[in-house]
């Protein structure tokens, strides 16, 4: 096995994580808004941390429960989990795979408008189209979509730092010095901020597990790929939250809070590439959603399957791939007209405690346990 080989079966489980968990509402920066920020500097780091540290726990922990068992789609980790009580968890992800897919089209059609003076529904068309298109190559083309933007999407992120640092130096020295201007005193619930942004996005691990079936192949392979997987995904909104000090606490009340930092610095070509590779993120977000449902379903070329693998069910793509991601589009494009700062503060903040219940403890217990008797 080749050393590329060897990496990428630790570092893939957590490119295709943190691929469809910045797109949901951090590639905008609202969520590091929401749930970091607003708690103050300090203490939104403190957040952060902790929020890294249960992902990478509970990364680890499914992907060697579905190592063990061949459960690489949602449907059977669940049954082998939790038995009849799996239909909790589906229920739960159809709502909050709605909720997530309107934000992302109401950030596209919102960056799209802002950006590039074009119709918020030009964006919102062509969001559809793109998931559309990548849902029907299958997954093998999605996973190679992820890892070239995740490293592309680093690349900017670093560069919009530094630029941040370069111009708005002094207001990000007086955040974390605790001085800056009208700050409203911390909130002092990091510790449940960190639990909740966790706890929802959390539900995207075993809706991934698709991605990660040809990649774990060992108990060694999951507890690495895990224990990555929690700063991968975090990495980005590191970065991002340092950048956005330099506006708090004016950035808390703003839709989309990249725009804001990105006229603040004040560099048009550093705009457009930003929210170019923005848009990337959204459509892989959308796109990894899509194909998890497509992996239950088991759809394949020749139309429907009703068993077999995930990768027997949605690697190759299909005709009927592509008209379920259409159909999901389509209702996303229709909640999307309540607004991102709306849909993020109110879906999510229910979405975060339902899937602590029904996902995190289970896996937590008994997942630990049986994973423990096995050996």
């Amino acid at each position: 096995m080749t050393t590329r080989s060897k990496w990428r079966r630790f570092l893939m489980p957590g490119i295709a994580f943190q691929a469809v968990v910045i797109g949901g509402g951090y590639g905008t920066g609202r969520e590091i808004v929401e749930f970091f920020l607003t708690q103050g500097v300090a203490l939104g780091l403190a957040a952060m941390a902790l929020t890294t540290a249960i992902f990478s726990l509970v990364c680890a922990v499914s992907y060697e429960f579905a190592r063990r068992h061949s459960t690489f789609e949602y449907r059977s980790f669940f049954r082998e989990l939790v038995g009849p009580g799996a239909v909790l968890f589906e229920v739960a992800w159809v709502v909050f795979m709605l909720i997530v897919l309107s934000v992302v089209t109401a950030a596209v059609g919102s960056i799209v408008r802002d950006t590039f003076g074009l119709p918020y529904w030009s964006g919102v068309a062509g969001l559809a189209l793109v998931t559309v298109g990548l849902v029907y190559r299958g997954t093998d083309a999605l996973k190679a979509a992820f890892e070239a933007w995740t490293v592309l999407l680093f690349v900017v992120f670093a560069v919009t730092l530094v630029a941040a640092f370069a111009t708005l130096g002094p207001g990000i020295e007086s955040a974390f010095l605790g001085e800056s201007a009208g700050a409203p005193p911390p909130v002092r619930t990091w510790f449940l901020a960190g639990i909740a942004y966790a706890g929802y996005n959390l539900s995207l691990i075993p809706a991934l597990l698709y991605t990660v079936e040809s990649e774990v192949t060992s108990r060694r392979d999951a507890f690495v790929a895990g224990a990555l997987a929690g700063p991968i995904a975090m990495a980005p909104a590191l970065m991002f939250f340092i950048a956005l000090s330099a506006l708090y606490p004016g950035v808390l009340d703003t839709e989309v809070p990249s725009n804001a930092l990105l006229e603040a610095i004040g560099s048009r070509s550093l705009q457009v590439t930003f929210q170019i590779v923005l848009i990337g993120t959204l459509v892989a977000t959308a796109a990894g959603m899509v194909q998890s449902v497509n992996a239950r379903l088991g759809f394949a070329t020749a139309g429907i399957e009703t068993s077999g693998s995930a990768a027997d069910g949605a690697r190759r793509g299909s005709s009927a791939s592509a008209l379920a991601g259409a159909l999901w589009m389509a209702v996303a494009a229709f909640f999307a007209q309540f607004g991102l700062i709306d849909l993020i503060a109110r879906g999510y903040g229910t979405a975060t405690w339902v899937f602590i219940a029904v996902y995190v403890v289970p896996v937590l217990t008994v997942g630990v346990v049986r994973i423990w008797r096995q050996d």
